[in-house]
């Protein structure tokens, strides 16, 4: 599965460490090792902040970078890894063994959610994007999950450099070493002589942007929309025309591939609120949590499935029947990710099913044989396909 994400190899040295890493258009920096994770290995060599058998958190893992060259150079690293992005994920454990390394701890999941332990060191490259309160809430849980004479190692774009000073100094962290360049800052900190909480803690209210009332296809409903998503004050084209084209069948089960914000599901359900099932999938562990709570919040009595993994073929359901599935499709270089999304909803749907796919018109293609072709909409580069198998 992971082969088929692959764009590219590259070789990397580190602190000695002859490494290779598989790179994906799929994921950040697919051309090669992003400069922000290069300069803050650079200055945790420097600072001489690893040492053998240590344990070493990697937060936002992407292909692996920071974390498999960290256990690439010392002996007996303890490395665990985290990333909202399961793909990415499944890289950084793809790259580990690659290198003849073993990550010891794989979380799937946005920052912090469900890690209880506490470790020697933490990096991570924090996102630009992410927003403040959750740059903030990261900042913050990098130190909750210290251990004694913990060290947190992070870089930001020196945009950024400031407002993070100012973020550390607020919560009362110790920093300890500084270095800059011309496009990032690093910080080295622990959180002083604060007492700490038991762990780090998650909050999904930290993500929160605003809540935004909205009418698509004369549906009317409020969403609570979070950061670094898009959709979070007005519809895009191809949610109002999958709107316009979910069949009028009354479905025991509904599955949503990519669901974003979770307008389609909250959709779905005012059109069918006596629906009983929703399965959620998507490579995206934001997409899966704000969609899950925004969905429970209205209608509480639904059972919500979430499914947070890179690989739709292995999600352990098969032939449903009685199923409604919706899609959103996007682009990916050098990826068939239509096609994959049709052989994945194959396998899933066995009797009475039917599915829609939506997306920019150009991320479409022929579709397999096998499938009728229920109904189509297009509007200003957008397209909706509702199909039958």
């Amino acid at each position: 599965m992971i082969n088929s994400f692959v764009s590219k190899c590259v070789d990397y040295k580190f602190n000695g460490a002859k490494l290779k890493f598989d790179l994906s258009y799929a994921l950040f920096s697919s051309f090669d090792i992003d400069k922000g994770s290069h300069f803050l290995l650079k200055t945790v060599a420097r600072q001489d902040v690893i040492k053998n058998g240590f344990s070493v958190f990697d937060l936002g893992c992407g292909v692996g970078t920071l974390g498999v060259s960290v256990a690439g150079s010392f002996s007996d690293i303890k490395l665990s890894v985290m990333d909202r992005d399961a793909l990415a994920v499944d890289f950084t454990v793809s790259n580990a063994k690659k290198n003849g390394l073993r990550v010891f701890e794989a979380f799937y999941g946005l920052a912090f959610d469900g890690v209880l332990g506490h470790y020697d060191v933490v990096l991570a490259n924090i996102p630009a994007k992410a927003g403040e309160s959750v740059i903030c809430s990261m900042i913050k849980n990098c130190g909750m999950a210290l251990g004694v004479n913990g060290l947190c190692c992070i870089v930001v774009v020196r945009t950024l450099a400031s407002f993070v000073s100012s973020v550390l100094m607020e919560l009362g962290c110790r920093v300890v070493y500084v270095e800059k360049n011309i496009d990032y800052t690093v910080f080295h900190y622990n959180m002083g002589n604060l007492d700490r909480l038991a762990s780090a803690e998650f909050r999904l209210s930290d993500y929160f942007r605003v809540i935004s009332n909205f009418n698509v296809r004369d549906y009317s409903y409020t969403l609570q929309t979070v950061y670094n998503l898009p959709n979070f004050d007005s519809v895009s084209y191809d949610i109002g025309l999958a709107a316009s084209v979910i069949p009028d069948d009354d479905f025991s089960k509904a599955v949503f591939v990519n669901p974003n914000q979770g307008h389609l599901p909250l959709i779905y359900l005012k059109k069918f609120p006596e629906l009983k099932s929703i399965f959620l999938v998507s490579r995206d562990a934001l997409e899966l949590k704000i969609s899950e709570y925004n969905i429970k919040r209205y209608f509480s009595d639904v059972e919500v499935k979430v499914f947070h993994s890179s690989d739709f073929l292995d999600l352990g359901f098969n032939g449903l029947s009685d199923l409604f599935v919706a899609a959103s499709i996007y682009k990916i270089a050098e990826f068939d990710y239509y096609s994959f999304v049709f052989e994945a909803i194959s396998s899933w749907c066995g009797e009475n099913c039917k599915f829609l796919l939506y997306g920019k018109s150009s991320n479409f293609l022929k579709h397999p044989k096998g499938f009728k072709l229920l109904k189509t909409k297009k509007n200003r580069g957008f397209k909706a396909e509702l199909f039958r198998k």
